[in-house]
């Protein structure tokens, strides 16, 4: 922290206070810039790019050469597949691909999943629960993918999927061609 000004934005992130909002979902920030950073991942444009794995990434150039410093640590080692990991942990979860390992359980029914995020999505079924809102027409969805897909269609008319077999540009995919 350089400035005066800059010490009580960063004191900011250590509080509750909050009072920048995305405009899209309403999810608050302590500060404009992590709004601002926030908003691109609603924009699906994502401005960085890893030369070694071919991820992109919304934040900044900072985040992107913390990014590449962990190429360089990965010593943890995949002995099924030859991948590589930085932390114990992520090799853990990962060797679970390997093992069929499913140890997040659904309260709610019998499925089993290796990811806790995964269950979390899945849970959503059961429950109704719909977090991303379409900011112009107030649908809901359960996932922010699904949400993404519901303004690239209805609302900017885009028609994602195109079969050369019939020329034609549909909203969902065409199943005698399995497009």
């Amino acid at each position: 922290v350089t400035t005066f000004s800059n010490l009580g934005l960063h004191e900011r992130t250590h509080t509750e206070q909050k009072d920048f909002s995305c405009k899209i979902c309403d999810i608050s920030f302590p500060t404009a810039e992590e709004r601002r950073l926030h908003s691109k991942e609603h924009s699906g444009k994502k401005e960085f790019h890893c030369e070694q794995c071919g991820k992109d990434f919304f934040t900044t150039a900072q985040i992107m050469k913390a990014h590449i410093k962990t190429h360089d640590e990965k010593s943890f080692h995949c002995s099924e597949c030859d991948k590589y990991f930085s932390t114990k942990g992520n090799l853990v979860v990962h060797k679970r691909i390997h093992t069929g390992e499913k140890p997040y359980k659904c309260p709610h029914c019998e499925r089993r999943f290796v990811y806790g995020s995964h269950l979390k999505t899945h849970v959503r079924l059961h429950t109704n629960v719909r977090p991303y809102q379409c900011s112009e027409c107030g649908k809901a969805f359960r996932q922010l993918f699904s949400l993404k897909s519901h303004q690239k269609i209805v609302h900017t008319g885009e028609k994602p999927y195109h079969c050369s077999a019939a020329f034609l540009q549909l909203l969902s995919s065409c199943m005698p061609c399995d497009v």
